[in-house]
């Protein structure tokens, strides 16, 4: 969605989070769903911010398997920008220790999908 700026990301990210009871006692605890803004692009440039509401890009999404490999699935030739400057995804997961990637499990993304 082109018309959606970096808060209004978080805002969708909240209603998706609300929508099914979501329940999380502790802040950085356990929850029973999370949705988080990994990215945000506004044309060819990345929206980077260190505001404590939303830090962008997510902090932590270049050491965690489970959001770059699922990324790379979908958007081979993704980036993700780092404090060392833009990254390939499927570098950042090339990165990663091999047990951490092997435990990504793809889902199915259509009926005819046999994984």
């Amino acid at each position: 969605d082109g018309a959606r700026d970096a808060h209004g990301w978080l805002e969708l990210c909240r209603e998706l989070e609300s929508a099914p009871d979501r329940t999380r006692d502790i802040r950085w605890g356990p929850r029973t769903l999370d949705v988080d803004v990994i990215d945000v692009r506004d044309g060819d440039h990345t929206v980077v911010s260190d505001d404590p509401e939303l830090t962008l890009p997510h902090p932590r999404a270049a050491q965690r398997a489970f959001v770059l490999v699922p990324w790379a699935q979908i958007e081979p030739a993704a980036t993700l920008w780092t404090p060392a400057g833009e990254r390939a995804v499927v570098d950042l997961i090339a990165a990663l220790p091999a047990d951490e990637v092997d435990g990504v499990r793809p889902v199915a993304t259509g009926a005819g999908d046999q994984r």
